[in-house]
């Protein structure tokens, strides 16, 4: 009985404490601040900003003749050759032995045994 006591007490005990915080949820009363707020900005300026950081991007010229440089082409190239993979499914979503194109497909179990 003892054990049956105590589960009472913490039930009751944690309803008292959903309670309290249902009723703070639900009667608090509600900020009035936006959530969202706009300053106050000059789009113009930043406009302007932005289309002067274009035009200088707009003026610098690449001298292609970096790629003609002996330094350049002393380079070495590390990149490694990838392996084509076998491919799975067309569309990995579709039930197993669907192919896709409404056409079932047998397992390998059924045909095993033919």
């Amino acid at each position: 009985m003892g054990i049956l006591k105590n589960n009472i007490v913490i039930g009751i005990i944690a309803l008292i404490l959903v309670s309290i915080g249902g009723a703070y949820y639900l009667l608090r009363t509600p900020t009035t601040e936006d959530l969202l707020v706009s300053e106050n900005v000059d789009d113009s300026a930043v406009g302007r900003e932005l289309l002067a950081s274009l035009l200088t991007l707009k003026s610098l010229k690449f001298d292609k003749a970096l790629f003609e440089d002996s330094t350049f082409k002393s380079f070495l190239d590390f990149s490694v050759e990838i392996p084509d993979e076998p491919h799975g499914r067309p569309n990995p979503f579709y039930p197993i032995g669907y192919d896709g194109a409404g056409v079932v497909v047998p397992d390998e179990a059924e045909t095993d045994g033919q």
